[in-house]
């Protein structure tokens, strides 16, 4: 779905086992390195902490890169 990125808990360990179900699990199947994590959708507030949620997995999970891109 387009909105999984809205559901990162924000709290341990149900934050890191929604990274490794939703992200982790997920590389190696696809045609590239990258895995689309889509966040938010119409009807849904803006995530207004997600750059401090990213920050947090990134140090929490330095053998991968969490960054907030675009499709392009």
């Amino acid at each position: 779905g387009y909105y999984i990125g809205g559901n990162i808990p924000e709290s341990e360990p149900e934050s890191s086992r929604f990274w490794e179900q939703e992200c982790v699990k997920k590389m190696g199947h696809g045609a590239t390195d990258n895995v689309y994590f889509p966040n938010g959708f119409d009807q849904a507030p803006v995530r207004k902490n997600l750059v401090e949620l990213i920050a947090q997995r990134n140090a929490a999970d330095p053998e991968n890169t969490y960054v907030i891109s675009t499709v392009e």
